[in-house]
């Protein structure tokens, strides 16, 4: 009869696996980044897996805040050229199209694949509608997300 290793240790092994796979990215040099006005606050954390799949992760803090996936400007900038980058947004793990109310203390998630060589490329969040608070956009600067890799 053979015997099955313990599930512990299967597990263990996944976990320290899964983890070193992932990566937490800085948002204008710092782990979680805040946007905020009067009566709103929100956190901004990202993170890749393997170096091409990317997750910002969108929660509010404080505050019901609105959210347009159509104004989300997302921008890999590498050896002088620009290209737009393609995202798509999940809110309960499911995907989102349409504009909607993220409420106080709810997240949601953008994801995003970028593949290329170039690993000192920089992402920029641009100001935009994307987000906002009483129709006022909340981010009014551009945002960059980096890596320890990142050249910035």
């Amino acid at each position: 009869m053979v015997k099955l290793p313990n599930s512990k240790i299967v597990w263990t092994f996944f976990l320290l696996i899964f983890s070193s796979c992932v990566q937490l990215l800085n948002i204008n040099e710092q782990k979680s980044f805040f946007l905020s006005t009067e009566g709103v606050k929100i956190k901004l954390n990202a993170e890749s897996a393997r170096g091409s799949h990317y997750i910002l992760k969108v929660k509010s803090e404080k505050g019901n805040i609105e959210v347009n996936p159509d104004k989300l400007q997302l921008l890999y900038i590498y050896l002088e050229n620009n290209k737009t980058i393609e995202s798509t947004l999940y809110y309960h793990n499911k995907l989102i199209v349409n504009n909607f109310t993220l409420k106080e203390g709810e997240s949601f998630d953008c994801k995003f694949s970028l593949i290329s060589q170039d690993k000192t490329g920089k992402i920029y969040l641009v100001p935009s509608d994307f987000i906002t608070y009483n129709g006022i956009p909340l981010a009014k600067d551009t945002i960059k997300i980096s890596s320890f890799w990142s050249n910035i």
